[in-house]
């Protein structure tokens, strides 16, 4: 009953009113993301750890050893004393912005995460075109400016996180695989594998397809060569060890709790009052990966006529969500969910609109989470993990019933 009537509403708007609204919307959004990009700067950034670990490499040092808690707290008041949970493939994007001083290597690293959403967008609508889908101007500029407009897009570059460097690495893997170039798949998955919570179950699923096979070897000459400068400093084994060391204790900071975190951890958390590792979480994203394939080869595969190329997109969006669903992340990385709404085109316009719709609650999830009155800031950052976790659940439900449906 839902899909006639959405029909219905969209054949009532002609062309150019869509595309006005379309217009305004997106207008706004890219607005509201340059006067942030202006007016907007966290004083605790995530960026300083990146930052500071390529300091410590170029003196010689590790961000592996006790250096960096010493170095770390003389040089920042807001120093966490947590490890450097990121792996050594950083070497070079760290060995990079700390060629420059802190204030402009943090400037750097925010238009860089601006470049990478906008030049997003074009990676998507270039990988869509083989799929045959041709997105007007005003249809990117209106998904532009709602990832713009998302409240994740917005601590990403406030706080410098890595996730803007991680979702143009997922827009361009899925160029390159609907193109077959198979660099670009594996550079695209070595940029996601910085973030291995992330990289991890999306290389899994990515390379379960055959067709995906010979982008292995790029992407693990890649990240080896990324790798390797960063083991020097300490030696092969101290630096692997160190860093397995560090990251075990990642579920240990309020910070990576399964209170602040979405998805499966939070849900845990909701109901039994129980936190889960972040390895477990890991380990679960691998598996809810492989049981999306096997949904969409048995189930809906048989009931879809598009072609190679759309059935691409559908297997990419159900391999997004199963990662960002299980995997140990926060509320800032639903940025990554974002490349599921253009994708979906595959299914038609209507479909596109349904899904759009619990998206929305995940565009502004932290003024929503506002609204139950929260007494401190993490208590305002669980709410908005809720948020965000309840609307990717939505989403997940439709596109299943979507996925299926026939017209």
């Amino acid at each position: 009953m839902l899909m006639p009537k959405l029909k219905s509403l969209m054949n009532r708007l002609d062309k150019r009113t869509r595309d006005m609204l379309a217009l305004s919307i997106g207008a706004l959004g890219i607005i509201y993301l340059i006067w942030k990009y202006i007016s907007v700067i966290g004083k605790d950034l995530t960026f300083k750890y990146f930052w500071l670990a390529g300091r410590l490499w170029s003196g010689g040092m590790s961000p592996y050893s006790p250096d960096y808690q010493h170095v770390g707290r003389s040089l920042f008041e807001t120093f966490n004393g947590q490890p450097f949970y990121y792996p050594p493939n950083w070497w070079p994007v760290s060995r990079f912005i700390a060629l420059f001083d802190y204030a402009t290597a943090t400037e750097i690293w925010r238009l860089i995460n601006v470049m990478a959403i906008i030049g997003s967008t074009f990676l998507l609508r270039a990988a869509l075109r083989r799929a045959d889908i041709n997105l007007s101007t005003p249809t990117l500029i209106l998904y532009t400016g709602v990832v713009a407009l998302m409240q994740p897009t917005i601590i990403v570059l406030q706080q410098g996180q890595s996730t803007a460097l991680v979702y143009f690495g997922l827009c361009l893997t899925i160029y390159a695989t609907l193109y077959s170039k198979h660099f670009l798949l594996g550079l695209g998955m070595a940029i996601m594998l910085l973030k291995p919570q992330i990289g991890v179950p999306l290389f899994f699923g990515f390379f379960l397809l055959k067709q995906n096979y010979k982008s292995v070897f790029y992407t693990i000459t890649l990240t080896l060569v990324m790798m390797l400068p960063g083991f020097i400093s300490l030696g092969f084994f101290e630096t692997l060890f160190s860093y397995l060391a560090g990251l075990s204790e990642h579920s240990q900071f309020l910070t990576n709790s399964a209170k602040l975190s979405t998805g499966f951890k939070n849900i845990v958390y909701l109901i039994a009052n129980r936190d889960i590792s972040s390895t477990l979480a890991t380990l679960l994203s691998l598996i809810g990966v492989w049981g999306a394939a096997i949904y969409l080869q048995k189930i809906v595969y048989e009931k879809f006529d598009g072609g190679g190329a759309a059935k691409l997109c559908l297997y990419y969006m159900a391999v997004i969500f199963s990662t960002l669903f299980f995997a140990p992340i926060h509320e800032y990385d639903m940025i990554l969910v974002a490349p599921v709404l253009l994708l979906v085109a595959v299914l038609g316009t209507s479909r596109q609109v349904l899904l759009a719709v619990p998206f929305l609650l995940m565009v502004r999830s932290g003024n929503i989470g506002d609204l139950f009155g929260p007494s401190s800031v993490d208590e305002a950052r669980f709410y908005g993990s809720v948020v965000s976790t309840v609307a990717l659940m939505a989403m997940i439900v439709v596109f299943a019933k979507i996925s299926r449906q026939e017209d």
